[in-house]
């Protein structure tokens, strides 16, 4: 994932963990993990904002609780 260089470096690392988890979990049915909110539109505030981001698979995801 290719990031602004606005991005803190805490929040690239953590966008890029989870990125190479994704990754790891749906391997090639993953087809893109996207920013989205504050974080794209360049309004993020580590204080108050949370991360968004889209995450794009090839396959229905079934999450059972």
């Amino acid at each position: 994932m290719t990031l602004p260089n606005w991005v803190s470096p805490s929040v690239r690392m953590h966008i890029q963990m989870l990125s190479e988890h994704l990754q790891t979990l749906l391997n090639d049915n993953l087809i893109g993990v996207y920013l989205h909110g504050s974080l794209a539109m360049n309004c993020f505030n580590p204080q108050h904002n949370d991360l968004d981001l889209l995450v794009l698979n090839q396959h229905q995801i079934f999450f059972y609780f």
